[in-house]
């Protein structure tokens, strides 16, 4: 059986990001790949809020039509990490850098 563990904001993780590649869609929206601790992820979107940025991370759409309770659409995140201010301000930074 497999075994999970839930990742807490007491866990202290740290996470080296290295910016490898990022385009602009436009002025609030940036896709980016990245380099998380020796994993590349592709498919990385930064985005530019008035509620704050934040990043958006891969998904793939439910492959079998479920919805949520409001009845939109439910997408899964291929992968994750915990971003929290400090970090989203240095990954904007490393993105512009690549602009």
């Amino acid at each position: 059986m497999k075994s999970t563990k839930q990742v807490t904001e007491n866990d202290n993780i740290k996470y080296e990001v290295e910016v490898v590649r990022a385009h602009a869609f436009s002025d609030t929206r940036t896709g980016f790949d990245a380099i998380v601790n020796g994993v590349k992820i592709f498919g990385l979107l930064y985005i530019e809020h008035e509620k704050g940025d934040f990043i958006s991370f891969p998904s793939y759409k439910d492959k079998k039509g479920a919805k949520d309770d409001k009845g939109k659409d439910i997408y899964w995140n291929h992968v994750w990490f915990a971003t929290d201010d400090e970090l989203i301000k240095d990954i904007k930074a490393k993105i512009e850098a690549l602009l």
